[in-house]
């Protein structure tokens, strides 16, 4: 985990240009988790799926509050490389149609709070 923001922009160089009340944030500006946490992440991927004219990756992500602990959140996801940000018309509608049934499925839960919101504490 990266301790300052000079740190960070190693991996997220957007974090260069964070301002604060219009003013550049420093780079020794000390980080710390949202509301104290530190989930470990699980990822299982590898598998793909074909949605018209691409191959998408598929995941499921879990966090646990350390290697060990029970899953406390978990989110499914799929992703595609496209071209100059254009897809099919084909490709979009079966990926809609994947992310529409998906939430059909025993296993989904399409009330429950995404990471962002277990993070955070809303809902």
């Amino acid at each position: 985990m990266p301790d300052d923001l000079d740190e960070a922009s190693k991996y997220f160089s957007a974090l260069r240009t964070l301002t604060r009340d219009g003013v550049r944030c420093p780079g020794k500006f000390r980080l710390k988790p949202v509301n104290s946490l530190t989930a470990y992440e699980r990822v299982l991927d590898g598998a793909t799926i074909r949605l018209g004219d691409v191959e998408a990756e598929v995941a499921l992500i879990l966090w646990s509050a350390g290697r060990k602990g029970r899953p406390l959140v978990s989110e499914f996801s799929f992703r595609y490389k496209c071209k100059g940000e254009k897809v099919s018309g084909k490709t979009a509608h079966r990926a809609k149609f994947f992310f529409e049934e998906l939430q059909l499925l025993d296993w989904c839960e399409p009330q429950s709070m995404t990471k962002t919101q277990f993070v955070y504490g809303t809902n």
